[in-house]
């Protein structure tokens, strides 16, 4: 099973980086986990795209005709085996990496499936494998249920609760608006701000083609500008930078705050028996509490190999895709980034 290059994790990163070195006469052996698109598979119900279906598509294929505007779970899952299928891309389903190390000429990796050595290592496991869960206080004590995004499928198991989202990114606001009309309140943790923008239309799903060209400067201005803060509502604009704030795309949040549909809380502090303490001191009691806290790159496996900024820093060994962007989507990156990420890669194949 040893390969020239071996890339590792078969999501949209690995799938475009293996069709981008098929195109260079490369034969990648991909090892995934789970099994292709295994993240779609496996996210809630009710998970859409939030970007247009034209430029979320992978490097040579479209999504088919008839796909929703922004798709769906199910849509981008089949998308996604139909693009490996469709490329001839060599994936090994259920080898989970263990290890990976370097060694003359190349990488050997214990697997699940046994040792395999590569003459070059493509980490592509995503960055929506590893949950993060805060350590917050008195969780063994509370008597309602706990569970972190990872194991939400929809809101039907909350109906007649009392329900509090920990988290007011993109999934958060989608699990606290899907909530509306089935729990019996909704509420949502709010630590440091957000930015909310419509859903983008066919001209404006391009701007991140221009902010990302553009000095900070410019687009910070810019952005404060066009975007919209709403302290008023307890959803100002986060700390940071404009152009380092990821967006809430939608305004649904919004429209359920102002409509008092959900009700918007401080940071959570810790749990209390019945409920959770807010970082203002309140208390409230709650049966069910979702963690929409993010996920980090799954590299355990390559820990030792990278610097403390994520970087390799050892040759034949590549990290692509463990980053979101904040001003076009990770789909729209990739479709950029892939092809020069494989030119690399090839070149690192040859010198090796």
């Amino acid at each position: 099973m040893d390969a020239d290059v071996i890339i590792v994790g078969a999501g949209p990163t690995g799938l475009a980086v293996g069709r981008e070195l098929r195109r260079r006469g490369l034969s990648p052996l991909l090892l995934e986990r789970h099994e292709v698109g295994h993240t779609w598979a496996s996210a809630y119900d009710h998970l859409r795209l939030h970007t247009r279906r034209g430029a979320a598509a992978l490097p040579g294929m479209p999504f088919p005709p008839g796909a929703s505007t922004f798709p769906r779970r199910d849509e981008v899952h089949a998308y996604l085996r139909a693009y490996a299928a469709r490329f001839a891309l060599d994936v090994r389903e259920a080898v989970d990496v263990r290890a990976a190390a370097p060694e003359a000429g190349g990488w050997r990796l214990s697997t699940t499936a046994g040792d395999v050595r590569a003459r070059v290592l493509v980490w592509a496991a995503g960055i929506w494998a590893a949950p993060v869960v805060p350590d917050l206080p008195g969780r063994a004590g509370f008597a309602g249920e706990v569970l972190h995004l990872r194991d939400y499928r929809g809101p039907e198991a909350f109906r007649g609760r009392r329900l509090l989202v920990v988290g007011a990114g993109n999934s958060g606001k989608d699990v606290a608006t899907a909530a509306v009309g089935v729990a019996a309140s909704v509420a949502i943790a709010v630590r440091g701000g957000a930015v909310f923008v419509p859903y983008p239309n066919a001209v404006s799903q391009r701007s991140g083609e221009l902010w990302r060209r553009l000095p900070p400067r410019l687009v910070d201005a810019a952005l404060r500008r066009v975007r919209r803060p709403y302290p008023e509502l307890g959803l100002p604009f986060p700390a940071c930078a404009p152009h380092e704030a990821v967006a809430v795309v939608g305004l649904e949040l919004v429209d359920a705050v102002r409509a008092g549909r959900v009700a918007v809380r401080p940071a959570a502090a810790a749990f209390t028996d019945a409920g959770v303490r807010f970082a203002d001191g309140r208390e409230e009691p709650f049966d069910a509490v979702v963690l929409a806290t993010g996920f980090r790159p799954a590299t355990d496996p390559i820990a030792a190999w990278l610097d403390e900024d994520g970087r390799p820093t050892v040759p034949g060994l590549f990290v692509v895709g463990d980053r979101y962007p904040t001003l076009e989507t990770f789909l729209q990156r990739l479709r950029r980034e892939a092809p020069v990420v494989s030119r690399g890669i090839a070149a690192a194949v040859v010198a090796r």
